[in-house]
């Protein structure tokens, strides 16, 4: 999965390539350094939404043609790409699938450490598709528990309090897809 710098980065190069300029004239016409525009395309530098602003207005493109995808037939997620964060001590996600804004959804590798609570609430109507990986997890969805196996799996609209609860003394994985209705 490509970093939002790397997709600016290839998107300007490949607007800039098409109208035939050059960094300089980038540069030149945005109001912005050349060395900026370079590192932008490269991907490493992250640049304020000003700067990118003024690069657009300079070159004429629409600022969310920097921002756009190519929907790829094959996405390979290595463990190189996986974004790990550490929601709460005891409950850990990996992101497989960011948020995909044409297809509504999002992917997680939940790791929930024995006897741990992780308690959730969405806002707006989304679901969310939980598929226990290994060991048994408890989900409470508002007033009512659910029991979940390995190898299980359980639905449900998100936009309730719901908790995830290891009672055991091993690590639980949990596949989770959110889907925004």
């Amino acid at each position: 999965m490509k970093e939002i710098n790397e997709i600016v980065g290839i998107n300007l190069k490949k607007f800039r390539n098409e109208m035939g300029l050059t960094l300089d004239q980038v540069a030149e016409q945005a109001g912005v350094s050349k060395s900026m525009v370079g590192e932008i395309e490269r991907g490493t530098k992250s640049p304020t939404i000003t700067i990118l602003w003024k690069i657009c207005n300079g070159i004429n493109i629409p600022f969310s043609e920097l921002m756009k995808t190519e929907d790829e037939d094959v996405s390979l997620v290595t463990n190189e790409d996986i974004r790990h964060f550490k929601v709460q001590e005891g409950f850990d996600m990996f992101v497989l699938f960011p948020y995909d804004e044409n297809k509504r959804f999002e992917v997680f590798r939940q790791e929930i450490m024995p006897h741990t609570i992780y308690k959730s609430k969405h806002t707006g109507k989304l679901r969310e598709y939980c598929i226990v990986i290994n060991g048994e997890l408890i989900i409470q969805v508002g007033t009512k528990e659910y029991t979940i196996k390995e190898d299980e799996a359980l639905q449900f609209l998100a936009n309730v309090d719901h908790n995830y609860i290891n009672n055991s003394d091993e690590v639980i994985k949990v596949i989770n897809i959110i889907y925004y209705e």
